[in-house]
């Protein structure tokens, strides 16, 4: 190592010595004023130039002895390597291109290791380690009332959890900080107990049960109970007839089923058990010349000619059917209207983006899918939940097991 700066001052050191000597190799004995705590821990400097300890320095006692080549006119100091060398704001430590000042360790090129028998300990005060490179701070780790923060320091860059796969290297995680922190798993994710909990929803694995459901007031969700799956609230509590499987803005296209449908018939639980009245019987007739066949519009769309025949009634007539004979259809459960409110907006194409990494194989650009632009719908159960501007759509619907059981009277 090489110091640069003014003569070491004698009042920074445990013992110095100045003098001139032969420069034959013969050993030179010094008497430092105090004994060091060991030999590696006394520096030799010779003319203002650090000396590696070697076997050419030993230390006995207080006594110093170099046996080295050392020429006439040499000053030489003997230091404790502890806090003895005074680094200001002129003085540093050089060692190639390795460089120590008061508050920076620069190095000019390569690769810098810090190697220690036991642990690494970083203290800082402030409460925060920064990541930098080339002076642009990238990411940190910092103290938030006692909580380790990680933060990703660059506008809209993701974190990511990395790792090697097979020789591969793997993204395993991704926080997306340009959407809120969005997190993609790469290969799923698997819970051993406890809860999962989401934005707005829980995934509850604490039982043997799996429980997946939303937490918003009045939502529900549903448990994969032993040979069922079952409905239940937005705590996780069990649910009897009072959540449906769909919705008038949100239905399914076909239900299939081993076993048709059971529906609740229990005397227990009915009341106002009357027989029909004259006009309800004339209702009955009129829709049994109700029966029709059709085409549904996004079947022909969607399959021409293709598209298959299916049998009813259209729930406008049986309406009118109601009202003709002074009843209102709505009280019936046969007869379904469900109002909604829509909106629709305009999603623009993507274009592909292929994968791209660096000489380590670290992925520095993510792979991006192509997408063809689309309309999106949006639909609100209610118009207090819509945005302004939203369309109210109404959709009229018929149980047929019911209609079915309305018929058989005029049969």
């Amino acid at each position: 190592m090489s110091y640069i700066g003014q003569n070491l001052p004698s009042n920074s050191f445990i013992g110095y010595t100045t003098d001139t000597f032969a420069g034959d190799g013969s050993a030179t004995t010094f008497t430092m004023s105090k004994a060091p705590f060991n030999e590696s821990s006394v520096i030799v400097v010779i003319n203002n130039v650090v000396q590696q300890p070697t076997a050419d320095f030993t230390i006995s006692g207080t006594t110093l002895t170099i046996d080295a080549a050392v020429a006439d006119g040499d000053v030489i100091y003997a230091t404790h390597i502890g806090g003895a060398l005074p680094i200001g704001q002129a003085n540093k430590l050089v060692s190639n291109n390795l460089t120590v000042n008061d508050t920076e360790i620069d190095l000019s090129s390569g690769d810098l290791t810090v190697d220690v028998a036991g642990e690494i300990i970083l203290d800082a005060d402030g409460g925060i380690l920064k990541f930098q490179d080339g002076g642009t701070e990238i990411f940190q780790i910092n103290n938030g009332s006692s909580n380790a923060n990680l933060k990703s320091t660059v506008q809209d860059k993701d974190i990511r959890l990395q790792g090697n796969d097979g020789g591969a290297t793997i993204t395993a995680l991704t926080l997306d900080m340009s959407d809120a922190g969005a997190a993609t798993l790469n290969n799923g994710l698997t819970l051993t107990s406890g809860n999962a909990s989401l934005a707005s929803g829980v995934i509850d694995s604490s039982t043997a049960d799996l429980k997946i459901y939303s937490s918003a007031a009045n939502h529900c969700g549903i448990r994969f109970a032993s040979s069922a799956a079952v409905p239940i609230t937005n705590d996780g509590g069990t649910s009897d007839g009072a959540m449906s499987f769909g919705s008038g803005s949100y239905r399914w296209a076909t239900i299939f089923a081993s076993t048709g449908s059971i529906n609740t018939s229990d005397k227990n639980e009915k009341q106002d058990i009357e027989e029909l009245t004259d006009a309800e019987k004339k209702v009955a007739v009129v829709a049994k010349g109700l029966l029709r066949k059709y085409k549904f519009k996004d079947a022909v769309e969607k399959k021409g000619d293709k598209a298959r025949t299916h049998f009813g009634v259209i729930a406008q007539d049986l309406e009118d059917a109601f009202k003709a004979e002074g009843l209102d259809a709505s009280k019936y459960g046969m007869f379904c209207s469900d109002t909604w409110w829509e909106t629709q907006t305009e999603v623009a194409a993507v274009e592909a983006v292929e994968e791209v990494t660096d000489e380590e194989g670290n992925v520095t650009t993510e792979a991006v899918e192509a997408k063809n632009a689309y309309t999106r719908t949006d639909a609100f159960e209610t118009l207090e939940e819509a945005p302004e501007g939203a369309t109210e759509r109404t959709r009229l619907g018929v149980r047929y097991s019911e209609l079915l059981a309305f018929i058989i009277i005029a049969i």
